[in-house]
C-alpha cells in the first residue's frame, strides 16, 4: 500500500506533531510515498497571538509561535527528507499543481493529520481506496474543530476518532475511536503529545485493516440529532471562561 500523509506546516501540538510522524515514517517505512504540508505560518497566525495571549491563553500562544518560527527559519520535516521521503509544500491541497504532484506518488490512500483543509471531491477520489482523517473528539457525538479541548471543558474524556473522508465534514464511515480514560490533567497543552504514539497504534492498525480488506470499510457515523454537537474555535470570551474553570492554556 503507498500512503501519503498530510499535515500542517504549523500548529498547537507541543513538537508540531513531530512524533506522530516520525513514528509513522518508522512503522511504514515502505509504505510511506509523500507527505503533503499545508502553509499555515504566515502573517495571519502570527497576527492571532497577541489575542490568544490576552486571553490568557498563553501555551497556546508560545507553542504556536515556537512552532511557526521552527517552520520558517528552519526545516521541522528534515528527519523525512533525509529518509527519502518526498515532501511538498502547498498552500491549498486542491490546487491544480498539487494535485498534479499527488498524481505522481499514485498513492492508494491519504491520511489527512492536523490539518484543517477542505478536500475537494477530485482531491477525495485521486487515491485508489480513498482518504481517512484523524478527528480529535468522539465521533459521531461530536463533529467540528478542538473537540478535545471542548471535553475537557465540559468535564468529559477526550479521545480521537480515525474516519473515511467524505465530502460532508465528519461525516464518514467511522473506523476507529479511542476514548483517554486514563487522562486526568485539566493541562490541555500536555494532551495531543501526550496522545501522539496511541494514535500513531491506531492508525497502523486500521491501515492494516484497510490492507487486508482492499477497501475502507466501517460503520456509520450516525446518531439522533440531539445527541450531536459541532464544535469550533472557542472565542476570547470562552477561553476566559476556559481558564476560569482551571483548564490549563
Amino acid at each position: 500500500m503507498r500512503i501519503v500523509l498530510v499535515t500542517s506546516e504549523a500548529n498547537y501540538v507541543r513538537d508540531n506533531y513531530r512524533r506522530l510522524l516520525t513514528d509513522l515514517h518508522k512503522r511504514w517505512e515502505h509504505r510511506l510515498v509523500g507527505l503533503v504540508v499545508i502553509r499555515t505560518a504566515g502573517a495571519g497566525l502570527f497576527a492571532k497571538l497577541p489575542l490568544f495571549y490576552a486571553a490568557g491563553a498563553r501555551n497556546l500562544a508560545a507553542i504556536l509561535f515556537n512552532n511557526a518560527c521552527r517552520a520558517k527559519f528552519s526545516d521541522p520535516f528534515a528527519s523525512l527528507h533525509r529518509g527519502g521521503v518526498p515532501v511538498i509544500y502547498t498552500d491549498d491541497i486542491n490546487a491544480a499543481e498539487t494535485m498534479d504532484q499527488l498524481h505522481s506518488l499514485n498513492p492508494d490512500l491519504i491520511i489527512n493529520a492536523r490539518t484543517r483543509c477542505i478536500f475537494s471531491t477530485d482531491a477525495l477520489k485521486l487515491p485508489r481506496l480513498g482518504c481517512i482523517n484523524i478527528h480529535h473528539g468522539i465521533l459521531p457525538y461530536n463533529r467540528g474543530t478542538m473537540c478535545d479541548l471542548w471535553a475537557l471543558y465540559e468535564g468529559r474524556n477526550p479521545g480521537f476518532t480515525i474516519h473515511e473522508m467524505t465530502p460532508e465534514i465528519d461525516k464518514g464511515r467511522i473506523l476507529h475511536v479511542h476514548e483517554h480514560t486514563d487522562w486526568q490533567s485539566r493541562d490541555y497543552f500536555r494532551l495531543p503529545y501526550w496522545a501522539s504514539p496511541t494514535e500513531a497504534r491506531a492508525l497502523d492498525q486500521v491501515v492494516e485493516q484497510i490492507d487486508a480488506q482492499g477497501r475502507i470499510d466501517g460503520r456509520p457515523n450516525t446518531a439522533p440529532d440531539e445527541q450531536i454537537t459541532f464544535r469550533r474555535d472557542p472565542t476570547i470570551r470562552q477561553i476566559r471562561q476556559m481558564r476560569a474553570r482551571n483548564i490549563v492554556l
